[in-house]
């Protein structure tokens, strides 16, 4: 009886302390938003890295970094009604042409998994102020622009397809529609798009590159006949329907994978060499600053080895640049620039133990390492071709800080642009200029300032005032984090596998946290008392 009141005791005391508090409802998080942050959405960068663009609720809106203020509206609802219609399209994900004079608009988004949709895209041109539809032959899936604007590719029914912006054709569509595949087929052969793999493993759904030049194009295939299928069923009419794709599961078939470039001028298109090894991964390609040598990864199936191949866009030849082995596991980023005038490239390897950024030049050897120390560079930006800058995020003495720093190439100087302890997202407008940071800390909502490319804070756009004031009328505590030694041998003993009891390793150090210690007694005392009571009531 003393332990069930001890029990007892310690659930009347956790109500008690409990009670001074303001209850929160679900209404309040989730239909009242009263816990929601604000912050600076959905803008995107002009070319000239002083101005931003920035969805409003009827309008395309141009904005300057330093001064926040309205620069000019680029277009309005009214101008995006489609010839024959009286209502203008959505504007919800838009893309501009590297110049800047057309805009791409993909409206009725219907959603396939987790990183792709088909949409109907919209092109509108704001020198002759038209808006025509991409295509008329059914919708369509990632599409973008070429780096001249002249043309936009994009994928249906699995095959990939370029149309010529400037063949306006009759009516109100474009012509010079050029289909570069034609063996597309569902759960069968997927040309330009990724398939289920690729998409949620190594995070892409667009599987084509456009290169630097406009005139070529590199495409993934994906052969994935022999992978074995999976059904969903989906309930809510009168009879459900089914659903079957392609999932390959842990050890089973995958889809073979294959890369091709197309040249627009001649329809040519070439295979490149992967190896004689099928069962591979190709994550990643780009191009680098020459328009004929495409950068492709290719990984082993167990993902422990990753080599980098220069393929030539008009032979298909291949030879390696880079190759990295990992006795456990290579994580897949994108942390690969090329610099320009074929001066190499940068990326970043968790090879020494920690994540860090090394340059390498064209023939693969290394340059130099850019990064340094125990930290962990945990996301690289870009590079700054004007300046010789790389800009990154990285954790500081404290693992769970980030902060934003620049490495200069030339000399290798690091500096720190967010010094403030927390954690640090920039985004960074296209020359680097200015960037949006985004600070926080574990008892902070976010704070959004503009800030240079020195770090210098230009101007603050929202501290969250209002979040803080209901913080504080809910009485939230405040979050501590405490740092618990465990005896080096204990610690040794689960690392190395000897143990697997993890929790004896924390408790059994002499040097463990008085507090940590009370809690796990305080825990004990509950599992004995609500043993015990369950045993009385048998």
């Amino acid at each position: 009886m003393k332990r069930i009141f001890a029990f007892l005791l310690i659930l009347v005391s956790v109500t008690t302390f409990s009670q001074g508090r303001k209850s929160i409802t679900l209404e309040d998080i989730y239909k009242n938003r009263k816990f929601a942050s604000k912050g600076l959405p959905g803008i995107v960068s002009m070319k000239d890295g002083d101005h931003f663009c920035q969805l409003k609720k009827d309008s395309l809106n141009v904005y300057d970094y330093a001064t926040g203020n309205l620069v000019s509206t680029v277009v309005t609802g009214k101008s995006l009604i489609p010839a024959g219609d009286t209502v203008p399209i959505e504007m919800g994900s838009f893309e501009f042409s590297t110049d800047e004079t057309k805009i791409l608009f993909a409206t009725d988004e219907e959603p396939i998994y987790r990183r792709s949709m088909k949409a109907a895209y919209y092109v509108y041109d704001l020198t002759s102020k038209q808006l025509m539809p991409l295509s008329k032959n059914g919708k369509q899936r990632l599409a973008s622009f070429s780096p001249d604007g002249s043309k936009v590719a994009f994928v249906r029914d699995n095959d990939l397809f370029i149309r010529d912006l400037a063949s306006t054709g009759t009516g109100n569509s474009y012509a010079g529609e050029t289909r570069v595949t034609t063996d597309g087929k569902q759960n069968s052969i997927i040309n330009g798009a990724s398939d289920w793999v690729y998409e949620e493993e190594f995070e892409f759904s667009k599987a084509y590159e456009w290169a630097p030049d406009s005139r070529k194009i590199a495409f993934y295939r994906f052969d994935e006949r022999n992978v074995r299928e999976y059904e969903l069923t989906e309930y809510g009419g009168l009879y459900p329907d089914h659903e079957k794709y392609k999932y390959p599961k842990a050890g089973e078939t995958n889809s073979k994978i294959s890369l091709h470039i197309f040249t627009l001028g001649n329809a040519r298109t070439i295979d490149l060499f992967l190896g004689n090894d099928t069962d591979i991964y190709i994550p990643r390609i780009k191009w680098t600053t020459d328009a004929n040598i495409l950068s492709f990864y290719r990984m082993n199936r167990h993902q422990d080895k990753l080599e980098m191949f220069f393929g030539d866009a008009t032979t298909g030849d291949v030879k390696p640049v880079y190759t990295e082995t990992n006795k456990c596991y290579i994580e897949i980023n994108d942390h690969l620039f090329f610099l320009k005038d074929n001066k190499g490239f940068v990326l970043s390897s968790e090879k020494s133990g920690f994540r860090q950024v090394y340059w390498y030049d064209m023939k693969g050897a290394l340059v130099k390492q850019l990064t340094t120390g125990n930290g962990e560079v945990v996301e690289v930006y870009g590079l700054d071709d004007a300046n010789a800058k790389l800009y990154y995020t990285a954790t500081g003495d404290v693992s769970t800080d980030k902060y934003v720093f620049s490495v200069a190439l030339k000399d290798g100087k690091i500096s720190k642009l967010t010094p403030k302890a927390g954690t640090n997202i920039p985004q960074f407008s296209s020359t680097f200029h200015f960037f949006v940071n985004r600070w926080s800390d574990i008892n902070t909502p976010p704070v959004i300032t503009i800030n240079n490319s020195m770090g210098d804070e230009v101007r603050a756009v929202q501290n969250n005032s209002k979040l803080r004031e209901t913080m504080v009328e809910y009485n939230f505590s405040k979050v501590s984090l405490i740092k618990i030694k465990t005896s080096e041998n204990e610690r040794n003993k689960v690392l190395t596998g000897e143990t697997t009891n993890l929790h004896q390793a924390m408790i059994s150090t002499q040097e463990a946290s008085i507090g940590f210690t009370f809690m796990v007694e305080l825990r004990n005392k509950l599992v004995e008392s609500y043993q015990e009571l369950m045993r009385s009531q048998v």
